[in-house]
C-alpha cells in the first residue's frame, strides 16, 4: 500500500535553491542594518488617537 518515494537531489537541482537563499543573505547584509533601524523607529512611534477626548 505505502511506497516510498526516492529522488535524487543532486548539485543541479539544488543550485537554484542556494543561488536564491545566497542572493537573499546578501541583501540581507548589505540592508540588514539600516532596514531594522527603521523598522524600530516606526515600532517605536506611539499610536496617536483620533479623537480628541
Amino acid at each position: 500500500m505505502f511506497q516510498p518515494l526516492f529522488s535524487y537531489v543532486g548539485p543541479e537541482t539544488m543550485l537554484p535553491l542556494t543561488s536564491v537563499m545566497a542572493g537573499a543573505f546578501g541583501v540581507a547584509m548589505m540592508f540588514g542594518r539600516t532596514a531594522l533601524r527603521g523598522i524600530r523607529r516606526v515600532m517605536r512611534r506611539p499610536v496617536r488617537s483620533r479623537s480628541s477626548g
